[in-house]
């Protein structure tokens, strides 16, 4: 599925690095060897940005779940080590993206704060 220049796998859908390469190598055969993933966080990709470089997309709240479940962090630890250790990573042009998509759960759970918004 492609939406905004970003080529999507399906996000409900575990994923292995295999799976992960195997797209690659089907959908960005002259890049799959450029684009880097970010290791221990396979379940987490999203897909492909479609523009130049090419950057392999992953879920940040994804990327969250997995080191609270895998490392037992609590979220604030999670958080810090993230945006630390994680999305703070440069390792060049192809340093892969976090983006935050939009979930319809977002509205339900803070339906509260809906208003503000709205209002902004």
């Amino acid at each position: 599925m492609e939406l905004l220049g970003i080529v999507y796998m399906k996000s409900f859908i575990m994923k292995t690095r295999s799976d992960i390469q195997a797209y690659l190598k089907y959908n960005y055969p002259d890049d799959m060897d450029k684009i880097l993933l970010a290791d221990g966080f396979d379940n987490a990709f999203i897909g492909v940005e479609n523009y130049e470089p090419k950057k392999a997309l992953y879920d940040t709240n994804k990327c969250l779940d997995i080191l609270m479940e895998r490392d037992g962090m609590d979220e604030d630890e999670a958080i810090e080590f993230f945006e630390f250790n994680v999305a703070g990573a440069h390792v060049g042009e192809h340093t892969p993206m976090f983006v935050d998509p939009y979930h319809q759960s977002w509205l339900e759970y803070n339906e509260g704060d809906i208003d503000f918004y709205k209002n902004w």
